[in-house]
């Protein structure tokens, strides 16, 4: 499967949402939980690199403060260097990047957690949001991988990393081959998935990574569709999330019950 002129795909992946639990459980104004994955061929990281700088450089090149990079939430509500841009010209940047989405094609994954309803059937087992998130994501990544007898190398954050020990622990296991935990229904993945990834994650400060960057983009869009009912970006983008065998496959939604 690794034989000359195989495929390969770097997953980058983002989060949107915090990490702790909400009412009853603790006081985190989220419920949900997104954790989004932006697949990309090397040529597609080519041509994502040489995007998001014109683009940056189209906006922000007046601006040289703090660190220049593509941040959906801030660019929605006007923070850090994008305060400087009329509301008109920040629409229309965030415009330019969904486009570039578009015209890149990556394959998408997303893992969306109610964690009200992930607390109250899992009770004090329940695992760290983040945790669950990315083993659910990698595996079905690895399965995405074992299909098209592709390899993949997996990207993450740096800044969300360093600050969660359990996070650490758990991509330690996963360097080792070890035991992934039960998903939602309680099944446990299947290690020998992890065989088309090349190398253990890595880890990249995102502003050096447009990956990391238009993986931003993606997860909140999948967060705003599910947290707060606005799906014009997500609805964009709907399109790019993997299908298998002609049916949808991301993202990954554990229904709140009714």
């Amino acid at each position: 499967m690794t034989g000359e002129g195989t495929k390969s795909y770097i997953l980058y992946l983002d989060a949107s949402g915090g990490v702790g639990w909400p009412a009853p459980y603790g006081n985190d104004p989220d419920r949900w939980y997104v954790q989004g994955g932006c697949a990309l061929t090397p040529s597609m990281d080519r041509v994502a690199h040489a995007e998001t700088e014109r683009i940056l450089s189209k906006y922000l090149h007046y601006r040289e403060e703090g660190v220049r990079e593509l941040r959906y939430s801030a660019l929605i509500h006007g923070d850090g260097p994008y305060r400087w841009i009329r509301s008109r010209e920040r629409l229309e940047m965030a415009d330019e990047v969904f486009q570039l989405l578009l015209r890149l094609k990556p394959v998408l994954f997303a893992t969306v957690l109610d964690k009200l309803v992930y607390r109250e059937l899992a009770g004090t087992n329940a695992q760290n949001p983040r945790e669950y998130a990315f083993a659910s994501t990698v595996t079905r990544f690895c399965a995405f991988l074992e299909r098209g007898l592709c390899v993949g190398y997996i990207v993450m954050d740096t800044e969300g990393f360093h600050r969660d020990r359990e996070l650490q622990d758990f991509v330690r296991k996963v360097r080792r081959c070890a035991p992934l935990p039960p998903d939602f229904s309680g099944l446990v993945p299947d290690t020998s998935l992890l065989e088309p990834l090349m190398n253990a994650p890595s880890f990249l400060p995102s502003e050096c990574s447009p990956g990391l960057q238009l993986a931003d983009f993606c997860s909140k869009a999948v967060f705003l569709h599910c947290a707060r009912r606005k799906s014009g970006r997500f609805s964009q983008i709907h399109s790019l999330f993997e299908v298998d065998a002609g049916i949808q496959q991301e993202p990954s939604i554990a229904m709140p019950r009714e």
